[in-house]
């Protein structure tokens, strides 16, 4: 209950802190978030080709405004979408600072379980997908854990149990938000490394939609 109590304390804190924030514009956004939106770009590019179209899932690609906002952007997306969604057969993943040039572990990351006691696991099946692309791929990925877990774009999908995973790498949270979070910061390896890593991921969940389908029922 000691720890409990900790963490509850120092995520009030921080909650506190949180509402003083003011960056008067001067992040450049480099990587929060046009890392991230370029991965997006270059993903829509390469699947609006007719040779590369899914025969079996549609691809949505979305780019969500007001996040800092309480996730608005998604949270108003899902609320107006969620009647064309089908549990079990929707992944979304979220792409948020990904790598971090100047920092010990640059490459792509993503949240694999958060809280203290239990730890929970965000998405197990998009996780093993994830890990399986990277795999094929013979690209390096790390799941990471965090106690306080992270108020990103994909909570709405979470709240209504959706699979969502988020690609974020922990080196950059030092720049989230401040005049540092500058485009020397980002590499361009780790984006090509992440796009690879979706794209295969996204092409065996469209390969698996018939066992997908088969698990939901």
């Amino acid at each position: 209950w000691i720890g409990l109590w900790f963490f509850t304390i120092v995520v009030s804190i921080s909650n506190v802190f949180l509402l003083f924030l003011n960056t008067h514009n001067r992040s450049p956004g480099a990587l929060d978030n046009a890392s991230g939106m370029s991965v997006v770009f270059e993903l829509s590019k390469y699947f609006k080709v007719k040779e590369h179209k899914l025969d079996n899932f549609n691809l949505w690609f979305c780019q969500f405004s007001a996040e800092e906002l309480g996730t608005m952007g998604s949270r108003i997306f899902v609320n107006n979408h969620e009647k064309h969604f089908i549990k079990g057969r929707v992944f979304q993943i979220n792409l948020d600072m990904i790598s971090s040039s100047c920092r010990g572990k640059n490459q792509v990351e993503y949240l694999r379980t958060f809280g203290v006691f239990p730890r929970k696991k965000t998405a197990p099946l998009l996780s093993k997908y994830l890990d399986d692309a990277a795999f094929e791929e013979d690209v390096k990925i790390e799941g990471f854990h965090s106690s306080v877990g992270a108020h990103t774009d994909s909570v709405p999908f979470h709240q209504r149990k959706f699979d969502s995973v988020d690609i974020i790498t922990r080196g950059g949270f030092k720049f989230t938000h401040n005049k540092d979070d500058t485009p020397d910061k980002v590499d361009p390896k780790v984006l090509f490394d992440a796009c690879l890593i979706i794209r295969r991921t996204i092409l065996m969940l469209d390969k698996d939609y018939e066992i997908l389908c088969e698990n939901q029922e």
